[in-house]
């Protein structure tokens, strides 16, 4: 049997924002587990040109921008972002950092924590779908429907005579 569940407008605006995320963080993930793990990616050498910060209420992000230059000396970058503020840096200062292969940025050498703000958004996303009810859609009502009735407990089991006593 195919499932009945229709839903409203605002469901189906609801999973389309679900899903939207999802797609977002999905082509994003890779990137965030290999920058995650310290190890991944080709190690080289970051050197500080210059810092950028952004102010946020309670909170200040900076970013180094600079140069980088894989150990081996095969890669050679210019104009690319250090991932995280780089404590203790000043400009011309020389960092060990990994190319991950994302374009515009380097990652210190002990990793990253992106992928926490990626699960934070994929499970959001579910909730949103959940919420939307994409699931319900895709259910199939299958099997007799249970009844938390014994059998003889309802009124269409029992009848009842003219002087409202009931008989089997």
């Amino acid at each position: 049997m195919r499932s009945t569940f229709r839903p409203a407008a605002f469901d189906v605006m609801v999973m389309i924002v679900g899903g939207l995320l999802l797609g977002l963080v999905l082509t994003q993930l890779p990137q965030a587990l290999r920058a995650a793990d310290a190890e991944a990616g080709t190690p080289g050498v970051f050197t500080a040109e210059s810092r950028s910060c952004i102010s946020h209420p309670g909170h200040t992000s900076c970013s180094w921008q600079g140069r980088f230059r894989s150990d081996d000396g095969t890669s050679r970058r210019v104009d690319v972002g250090l991932y995280g503020d780089g404590p203790g840096v000043s400009p011309g200062d020389q960092v060990t950092a990994r190319d991950i292969g994302r374009s515009g940025h380097v990652y210190m050498m002990s990793g990253s924590r992106e992928w926490i703000m990626s699960a934070l958004l994929g499970l959001l996303a579910l909730f949103l779908l959940h919420r939307g009810g994409l699931f319900r859609m895709f259910r199939t009502d299958s099997g007799p429907v249970r009844s938390s009735e014994q059998p003889g407990d309802s009124r269409s089991d029992l009848q009842e005579d003219p002087q409202g006593s009931a008989s089997a």
